[in-house]
């Protein structure tokens, strides 16, 4: 299990992993619960960048809790591609979560933002689109 490549679909994990249908719904549950705290206590930490003891940690965690519903404990390989696609998962939806619903119209081609005016009141940037409608003779 330790050659399974990260890049490997859920389907292949599930078969080399050797669980059942029940079995890996079970652990695809607990790895989302228990990461979703190890993200809470370090957001901005992938799996790879956490300290060896914090990963057995851990591990030693998740396999209580296999342990408990009669599920073989994992095995480092599979452990390793999960984490990074459910880390990887709960960062992308923290970062949207978090982000200001403002930032979505900010680009290079974006009005500036002028957080002084009060809500409601358009923008006095002038744009050819809110200043005339295109006229043929003179615009040419």
């Amino acid at each position: 299990m330790d050659n399974l490549l990260q890049t490997a679909p859920a389907g292949l994990a599930r078969e080399k992993s050797g669980y059942s249908t029940f079995q890996w719904d079970r652990f695809i549950f607990h790895t989302r619960e228990l990461a979703a705290k190890l993200v809470k206590q370090y957001p901005k930490k992938r799996w790879k960048d956490l300290a060896p003891d914090e990963r057995d940690a851990f591990k030693k965690e998740l396999n209580a809790c296999l342990l408990k519903e009669g599920i073989k404990e994992v095995e480092d390989g599979l452990l390793r591609w999960r984490m990074k696609q459910v880390i990887n998962s709960l960062l992308r939806k923290s970062a949207i979560q978090s982000e200001d619903p403002r930032d979505a119209a900010v680009g290079p081609l974006a009005p500036p933002v002028d957080d002084s005016r009060p809500p409601g009141s358009s923008n006095s940037v002038a744009t050819p689109a809110n200043t005339r409608p295109f006229d043929p003779i003179r615009d040419i």
